[in-house]
This record gives C-alpha cells, structure tokens and sequence, in this order.
C-alpha cells in the first residue's frame, strides 16, 4: 500500500536529518567522476529503484512535514523510482556513469524547512562496485528553526556505496551492452558520512536495483585495398577498327619497305631476262 506523502508527527526526525544534514555540516567535495574513452558505449534507456532508508519512507515526522515528487520520480512498494537515465559506459573497463533526472523535496515547519535531492546518479568505478552522488540544496532543520531560512547547495554528493558482487550481470553483444543489479546492497561511505552526519561509515542503507541499456559504436570497416588496373598500348580507337597513333607511326615505314622490296625483284628479273645464253652465237 502507497504511504501518504503527508506523514505528521510532533518529533523531530533522525530520518529528515539524514537529508538534510549536509546543510549543517561543510558541503562535501564533488567527487570526480571516471574518464571514459571515447568509443564508450551511450546509454539509451535506464531506471532505478531506491527506497534511499526505511527510517527516511517511515518519515516526515515534523509538524506539517511532507515530501513530494517530481521530474518523473514515482514511488513504488517502498520504493523511489527514477527513468529516463542518461550517460556513458565502457564495458572493457565496467566504468562509466548514468543520471536520472527528477527530485524529491522535503518540506515543514510552515514552510521554514525546504530541502532537495535531486539529480541522483550511479557511477561505476568497476566490475564489482559502484557509487550513488546527487545533488543536495535547500535549507536546514536547525536554521528553520531558528528562523534561518538560508539556503545552500552542493552538486553530487557521493552518498552511499554500491556493492555489485553477485548481485549484478552484464550482457553484451556485439553493438550493445545491457547491465542489470537486483537488489544490490548499499552502505554509507566517508563522503556521505560528511553529508549525513547521522550515521555511521559503512552503516547500511536500502538495496538498490537497476537497469541499465547502452548502444555501443561498430566498429569502421576496412579500406578496401586498391587494385593497380592492367594498361595496354591499345587506345580506344582499336576497338571501332581504327589504327591507333601507334600503329600509324610505323605504317609509312612498313609500306616504303615493302615497295623497294617488290622493285628489287623486279630488277633483278629484268636483268636475268637480259643475260645472253651460253650456247648462243656471239
């Protein structure tokens, strides 16, 4: 059954504090995120499942405390749900990085309180493990308290830890890779402990599951090799009959032979002819 998005109670919650701590606390680093080549596969479909913490969906319990979604964010069987993922990924290395789009806001305190995670991405860093970062702005508990409605931000914020040993498969073919976690244990790292502020290293968070779909670029087919073509001294006139320039350089010469040869036969049958017999009278 849905939960109401309108949970009240009169406690301040160790729940909210988990969201909005980072803005009591220094703003965590921006964690640098893996350099991919640039044949990386692109990823064409995504979406992700995270119920963040249980304490978190029990939640809101602050006077009037309420959250609510948007940018596509659902939530489902105890769980956030996040589509339309974008990014990168290299299968030779199981690195790369997918953001979802969508936040959830946290709200209470008539309005004094107003805090937001949004842009939630999960960035491999290996075969077996992965990270979760998102962005984190709004104001604190403890300034809306006391009357502080400032607001600070801080982009992607490593948050928790994902651990994909068993838990996760790769499929690829020759043009696309598909990765898929169910149910992948989570757990809050040193990053998001300076976030948090509320637990400790290592303390685990809810499982996540994932899908992630990437096309990925074929690879350039061989320039063919070139084939020398055969030349010939035979010009396109041979082919209608008629001589070619080569030809005809050398018809004069064959012909001039050709009749001095022809007249020296014929000399030589008149001089024969001339010739008297030897048993004739002188």
């Amino acid at each position: 059954m849905r939960p109401n998005t309108k949970i009240r109670s009169a406690l301040l919650p160790a729940a909210i504090a988990l969201v909005v701590a980072p803005l009591l606390l220094p703003a965590a680093a921006t964690a640098a995120t893996p350099s991919l080549p640039a044949d990386a596969c692109t990823v064409t479909e995504a979406d992700a499942a995270w119920g963040i913490h249980e304490s978190l969906r029990a939640a809101g319990v602050m006077p009037d405390g309420a959250w609510e979604l948007s940018g596509g964010v659902a939530y489902e069987e105890s769980e956030f749900r996040f589509t339309g993922g974008t990014g990168s990924y290299d299968p030779a290395t199981a690195t790369g990085s997918v953001s979802f789009p969508g936040s959830i806001r946290f709200t209470g305190l008539g309005g004094r309180f107003d805090a937001q995670l949004s842009a939630p991405t999960v960035v491999f860093t290996g075969p077996d493990a992965a990270e979760l970062r998102a962005d984190i702005s709004g104001t604190s508990v403890a300034g809306a308290l006391a009357g502080d409605t400032t607001v600070s931000s801080v982009e992607q914020v490593p948050l928790v830890s994902i651990d994909l040993t068993e838990h996760a498969t790769v499929v690829q073919s020759d043009h696309a890779v598909r990765v898929t976690a169910v149910y992948a244990p989570t757990a809050l790292i040193a990053a998001g402990f300076e976030s948090f502020g509320d637990d400790t290293v290592g303390a685990p968070f809810d499982p996540i599951s994932l899908t992630v779909e990437a096309a990925c670029p074929t690879e350039p087919s061989p320039e063919p090799t070139p084939v020398p073509m055969m030349t010939t001294m035979v010009d396109a006139g041979d082919q209608s009959g008629t001589p070619s320039s080569s030809e005809s350089s050398w018809l004069p010469w064959g012909l001039g032979a050709l009749a001095a040869l022809v007249l020296s036969a014929v000399a030589s049958i008149i001089v024969l002819r001339r010739r008297p017999r030897a048993d004739g009278p002188e």
